[in-house]
């Protein structure tokens, strides 16, 4: 309980109360700390899980010192009792539980895949100095949406489930920005969300001398009609005004979560 403890003012609301109304007891049985009801048998199994997956991450990054995570499911609506998703997991509710059990993993996330998309053509590879992009990237890309399925939405449309493919726009490079959409919504319709960016920002001079300009806002405007013509309607854009070094993390390793 020492987590709870050190940490009671910034406890997640459901955990805080079922604790406070028990007394905000320091030791005892489940059932003494947290009652008797199906959230006390949900923080149980939450711990057991956690418990189990700390040891792994232990383990693991004792081989590979990587960042560890787990998905999480997102709870549908305040009422859903536990069982009526797949509990146990570092959903919302118990996230607490899993803060104190298992501290080893360093992010706990929703059942969403967000990669990136950044080639069609496998030339352009040499930007990321990588050949057999596109082969590559599509075989993941099937496989994640094989896991993820289609978009699920809960009553509230938050998104809770599948997929949502990024794509930076490049400048200079902008058939392949709509090669890359064709080939997305041709495979995957509207199941999937696409995000077309247009935040290229150049923070210094690169060899590569196409990569030296912004991304012209006219170009960028009729990527955007392409798509829409297309036939996509599940898409996120963004303004000309997202081209600013404030959007990129100063990766001086103070803020990692």
């Amino acid at each position: 309980m020492t987590y709870f403890e050190d940490n009671k003012d910034m406890l997640n609301q459901h955990v805080k109360e079922i604790w406070e109304s028990k007394g905000s007891v320091k030791a005892g049985t489940w059932k003494e700390v947290f009652g008797d009801t199906p959230f006390t048998k949900e923080f149980f199994m939450a711990w057991q899980y956690a418990d189990y997956i700390d040891e792994v991450a232990r383990v693991g990054k004792e081989q590979y010192p990587l960042p560890m995570f787990v998905n999480a499911w997102l709870v549908q609506y305040p009422e859903q009792l536990p069982g009526g998703y797949p509990t146990g997991g570092p959903v919302s509710r118990v996230i607490d539980i899993y803060k104190a059990a298992a501290g080893h993993l360093d992010i706990l996330t929703p059942d969403i895949y967000l990669p990136d998309f950044k080639y069609y053509n496998d030339k352009l590879g040499k930007y990321s100095n990588i050949s057999n992009y596109f082969e590559t990237a599509s075989l993941a890309l099937k496989e994640m949406y094989r896991r993820g399925g289609k978009l699920r939405y809960n009553k509230d449309g938050i998104l809770v489930k599948g997929m949502i493919v990024r794509h930076l726009v490049l400048p200079n490079n902008y058939d392949d920005s709509k090669k890359i959409i064709k080939y997305l919504y041709d495979n995957y319709k509207d199941n999937i969300i696409i995000s077309i960016m247009n935040q290229y920002t150049i923070i210094r001079k690169l060899e590569y001398s196409e990569l030296n300009d912004k991304v012209d806002e006219k170009e960028y405007d009729e990527i955007i009609n392409y798509a829409y013509d297309l036939g996509i309607r599940n898409a996120f854009i963004q303004e000309g005004s997202s081209q600013s070094d404030s959007f990129i993390p100063s990766f001086k390793g103070d803020m990692i979560i």
